[in-house]
């Protein structure tokens, strides 16, 4: 999703500093290679709880993984296979389809599903201590597919502590995947022979890796958006962003072409925003005075042409003319239900990047008529057919923090309640975004504002900030989540400097 302009409400923080290069630890022993895997109509394990874990993984997490707007054949066409043939991938998985089936069990509520909870848990981290057991062995040699093993557990370690609610392990398993990445690029000549060309299976490695480089760059956008600062930010200018440099007429081919556009767009932007939030924080005034609102505008117009913002502005007005044009052509009952959903979906963020490119004002509130426009959008969605009662997990973050935006950017309190409801009528997780844990602290807002507990001005839309605040206000029943005090707690500074990213 579109990551803010640089806001008033900023505090001050130290620049973050560049991930340190992955050390890997080499000793001379065999290169260990991953051997293909065998049907999958086999068993992963003959454990029979390993085996009714791994099941609902393939049955039923990785449907919930496949609503994403990124690109997921990393769940079908490498994660699953390899979870088969490579031992810490299987106990991986076991892991994760452990805690997605925990999570599945909340919504049942009773004390004999609380216990049945308790002890999935406790499953899930087994298995998720099996594979870090297991993965240890892969460290040791820096090859191509033991980066391939590293990588696809780092995502679903990220996935599993998401699900568990520990949100710093999360974002400390994601810098440390894009740190790895990161050193992954100095390998790269690795690829090439002496004239030039790409070795055998070379071109397959590469687009495995741009693969992960995207998944975990959404990721790190959308914590970006959940914290208020960029935690891998060197993933923004790992990719390049394929953007059409001619304006282009014609709508969209697909409802996938649409969303991998987007995205790039997207990407291109949280790029020079990054950019340009350094030159704010670089500056020796930055944080030290009151900022006439003015000249703040002001500022916020250099750095705009500075950094070409209104060109990637462009970029979105093309792709959302394209978008309309696909709209108005296709047929909506002749798409799967999946592309019915990744259309409505990018739909309401249609309308985000919208609301978010208006002209800027000095109190960077948007206006209630196009907060009611994404809110219209956002309702249809969840009143379609693609939402159930139960549980789901998605990878990226789209619904929630949309919801969460409009509600801590627009000064009106109908409209804040709208944006509770809908997060209310629905029980999902994206990401780091959960749905119950976002209305819990946006209705402790709504009614610390109306109880005159707190001013507009101090309320801060940075998730962690923001539930620390209300829950200083002791408004009852609300009570901070654990996984989000301690991000509260802890500060994003720590993840700024990589100093408690996990080693793989």
């Amino acid at each position: 999703m579109l990551s803010r302009k640089p806001r008033t409400k900023k505090p001050k923080a130290p620049p973050p500093l560049e991930s340190q290069p992955l050390t890997i630890r080499q000793r001379k022993i065999d290169p260990i290679s991953v051997p293909l895997p065998p049907r999958l109509i086999q068993d992963a394990s003959r454990i029979p709880t390993e085996m009714d874990l791994f099941h609902h993984f393939r049955t039923s997490t990785i449907q919930d993984l496949g609503t994403a707007l990124t690109p997921n054949e990393f769940w079908y066409m490498h994660a699953l296979p390899l979870g088969h043939a490579v031992e810490p991938i299987k106990y991986a998985i076991c892991a994760l389809g452990g805690a997605h089936k925990c999570f599945k069990s909340q919504i049942l509520g009773s004390e004999t599903a609380a216990l049945a909870v308790h002890g999935l848990e406790e499953i899930s981290i087994q298995q998720y201590n099996l594979a870090i057991h297991h993965i240890k062995e892969f460290t040791r040699t820096p090859s191509n597919s033991n980066m391939e093993v590293i990588l696809t557990c780092c995502v679903i370690f990220i996935c599993i502590e998401t699900l568990l609610g520990r949100y710093s392990e999360a974002l400390r398993h994601l810098q440390s995947g894009g740190a790895l990445l990161t050193s992954l690029r100095q390998l790269s000549v690795g690829h090439m022979r002496l004239d030039g060309t790409e070795r055998k299976g070379s071109k397959e490695r590469n687009k495995f890796f741009d693969d992960i480089a995207a998944m975990l760059s959404r990721l790190g956008q959308d914590v970006a958006i959940y914290v208020g600062a960029d935690v891998i930010p060197q993933l923004y200018f790992y990719l390049t962003p394929e953007l059409e440099v001619e304006e282009q007429v014609t709508p969209f081919e697909s409802v996938n072409a649409a969303a991998k556009s987007l995205f790039h767009i997207e990407t291109e932007w949280s790029a020079r925003i990054y950019l340009a939030g350094q030159q704010m924080e670089g500056s020796p005034d930055y944080g030290e005075t009151v900022v006439d609102p003015a000249l703040f505008c002001d500022s916020v117009m250099a750095m705009t042409e500075k950094y070409h913002l209104e060109s990637v502005s462009h970029f979105y007005y093309n792709w959302s003319d394209r978008f309309d044009r696909l709209k108005s052509q296709v047929d909506m009952k002749a798409l799967t239900k999946r592309d019915q959903h990744r259309l409505m979906t990018l739909s309401m963020e249609q309308a985000v990047w919208a609301a978010l490119l208006e002209p800027m004002t000095s109190d960077d509130d948007l206006r209630p008529e196009s907060c009611d426009e994404i809110l219209r959008r956002a309702e249809a969605l969840v009143q379609s057919d693609f939402f159930e009662s139960m549980p789901v997990f998605a990878f990226d973050a789209n619904l929630i923090p949309a919801m969460t935006l409009v509600c801590t950017s627009c000064n009106d309190i109908g409209i804040q309640r709208r944006c509770v409801n809908i997060l209310r009528s629905i029980r999902r997780r994206e990401g780091i975004w959960d749905s119950q844990e976002m209305a819990d602290i946006l209705e402790s807002m709504v009614i610390a504002r109306e109880k005159d507990l707190v001013s507009w001005d101090v309320i801060p839309w940075k998730v962690p900030q923001l539930a620390a605040l209300v829950a200083s206000l002791r408004i009852s029943p609300f009570k901070a989540p654990k996984g989000i005090m301690s991000l509260a707690e802890e500060g994003v500074e720590c993840f700024w400097h990589g100093v408690k990213g996990i080693a793989y």
